[in-house]
């Protein structure tokens, strides 16, 4: 890391919000998340409500941005975005303990996946009722999945990457992959479905071609795994979060890194999220990390955040930042300034 980028890193640590300043000294824009509301099992309690012995883990917003499903103890709990309060609870219907390692929203709002199970399943719910209505089996434990923008294709990965058709729920396709390959950990397609990324437990993610699931490149990453990955919303950039609080960037479609960003905290990165709108990079660990694209640097950290980050992500009009621990859900609104 280069003396430059070590000094605008020290002075971004520990404050709520720094204004970006370019070179020629003009002041750029400010950012100041605004914690809104947080969620954790009170204490004596098991879990959210009673209901469950774990939050957290892992949330999505629905595509309406009205409601945050987050991953509990045998299932999920569907929040309101604004407010946090439970609009209704999700469940397995046969306890196990387990608790979601990923959800996601069909494209239309109308259902929420959630898995895999520990019998290798993904559970799909109707939103409006609450009921389940499919069960998605052959997948595996505790692995990541991602929705295609077409929202017909949901992939899942473990040692390989498993296709559905939704909402049917139909298994479609299996991509084999070398048989040295790790577990993964993370999935995320791009933002014109043409390409999925793949991170996994060993300094590589993976860049597959999509319906095909040829590979594209493999991107070896400084340090063991690659536990976070996300596109920005043009698809021209595609990041990688692994240890040593270690962030990777890299330009598509050439697959060439472009940058090597260190947090300066000796921790897996556990998320990533861009905002919709692609000006902001919001980086995962034990704090909270912004990084402005547009000046490439980092101008702030958001503030009252607690625990690792396990998962991130932007309401669809970018007002609200959700965060997800192990034991913990906060909302930030996400306020700009100049």
């Amino acid at each position: 890391m280069s003396k430059k980028l070590r000094a605008s890193l020290l002075l971004a640590i520990g404050c709520f919000s720094l204004a970006a300043m370019a070179p020629s000294g003009a002041h750029l824009q400010t950012v100041k998340p605004v914690l809104l509301w947080e969620r954790k099992p009170p204490q004596g309690l098991g879990g959210l409500g009673g209901f469950g012995e774990i939050i957290g883990f892992t949330l999505a917003f629905s595509p309406d941005g009205q409601l945050l499903a987050v991953a509990k103890t045998n299932g999920v709990v569907l929040l309101r975005a604004r407010d946090g309060k439970e609009e209704r609870s999700l469940w397995w219907q046969s306890g196990s303990g387990s608790i979601p390692s990923s959800i996601v929203f069909t494209r239309d709002g109308q259902y929420v996946l959630a898995g895999p199970k520990d019998d290798g399943s993904v559970k799909m719910w109707r939103v409006s009722d609450g009921e389940l209505v499919k069960s998605l089996s052959g997948v595996g434990w505790l692995r990541p999945l991602a929705l295609h923008p077409d929202g017909k294709h949901l992939a899942a990965g473990e040692a390989g990457i498993t296709l559905f058709r939704l909402p049917e729920g139909e298994k479609v396709d299996y991509w084999v992959m070398p048989h040295d390959t790790p577990l993964f950990t993370s999935l995320a397609f791009s933002p014109d479905g043409q390409m999925l990324a793949a991170g996994t437990y060993y300094a590589k993610a993976y860049l597959l071609s999509f319906p095909s699931g040829k590979l594209i490149a493999t991107l070896e990453q400084p340090y063991p795994s690659a536990s976070a990955i996300a596109f920005s919303p043009d698809g021209k950039l595609l990041v990688v979060g692994c240890a040593k609080g270690t962030v990777t960037f890299w330009r598509l479609p050439e697959c060439q890194l472009v940058r090597t960003l260190s947090t300066g905290r000796d921790e897996e990165i556990g998320a990533l999220a861009f905002s919709p709108d692609g000006r902001w990079l919001v980086i995962g660990g034990q704090e909270l990390s912004i990084w402005s694209v547009k000046e490439e640097r980092l101008v702030g950290t958001v503030p009252e955040h607690k625990g690792r980050a396990t998962a991130l992500a932007f309401s669809p009009d970018g007002k609200l930042l959700a965060m997800a621990t192990w034991g913990r859900v906060n909302v930030w609104r996400w306020q700009e300034e100049r």
